[in-house]
């Protein structure tokens, strides 16, 4: 929605239900087949991330994915405590 509120009604936002990369590959290509000329596409993605999408469109004429990290995964300085309690609340040693 943001996307839409920024960019206008006509940004189309598809693809959601592929659930991976794969999948979300042969989407894109099935849905931007019969477009002219060289294509753009938006890529928010992680800093650490998969390089599946890239490849299989990086393989596809005129697919270009601009890429930008939106987030990074990092460690959990609490995490062992944490857990440790959430197991000792469900009664797991």
């Amino acid at each position: 929605n943001l996307v839409k509120e920024l960019f206008g009604s006509t940004v189309n936002i598809s693809g959601a239900e592929t659930g991976g990369g794969e999948s979300l590959a042969d989407f894109i290509i099935k849905d931007v087949h019969n477009i002219d000329g060289k294509i753009n596409l938006l890529f928010p993605c992680a800093q650490a991330r998969l390089d599946i999408l890239p490849k299989r469109l990086s393989n596809e004429q005129g697919i270009h994915l601009d890429e930008i990290i939106v987030y990074e995964t990092i460690p959990s300085d609490s995490l062992d405590q944490e857990l440790q309690e959430y197991l000792t609340t469900q009664g797991v040693r």
